[in-house]
C-alpha cells in the first residue's frame, strides 16, 4: 500500500471515527467550547495526530487470531 494509499485509508478511519463520536455521544459545554471542538473536528490532522492514526494502526486487534 503506498503513502497515497495509505493517507487516504487514514482519512477515511478518521472521517469514520468522528462521525461515530458525533452520532453517539453528548457534549453538554459551552458556546465556546463547542466550537473549539467543532474546529478541530473540522480541521486538517496534525502531524502528531496522523502519527498516532500510524501507531494505532500497527497494533494487532486482540481479536484477530495469531
Amino acid at each position: 500500500m503506498g503513502s497515497d494509499d495509505t493517507e487516504k485509508a487514514m482519512a477515511s478511519a478518521r472521517d469514520e471515527a468522528k462521525d461515530h463520536l458525533l452520532d453517539h455521544s453528548t457534549l453538554r459545554v459551552d458556546a465556546r467550547t463547542f466550537e473549539t471542538i467543532t474546529d478541530w473536528m473540522d480541521s486538517d490532522p496534525t502531524p502528531a495526530e496522523i502519527e498516532g492514526m500510524k501507531r494505532i494502526l500497527q497494533v494487532k486487534s486482540p481479536w484477530a487470531g495469531d
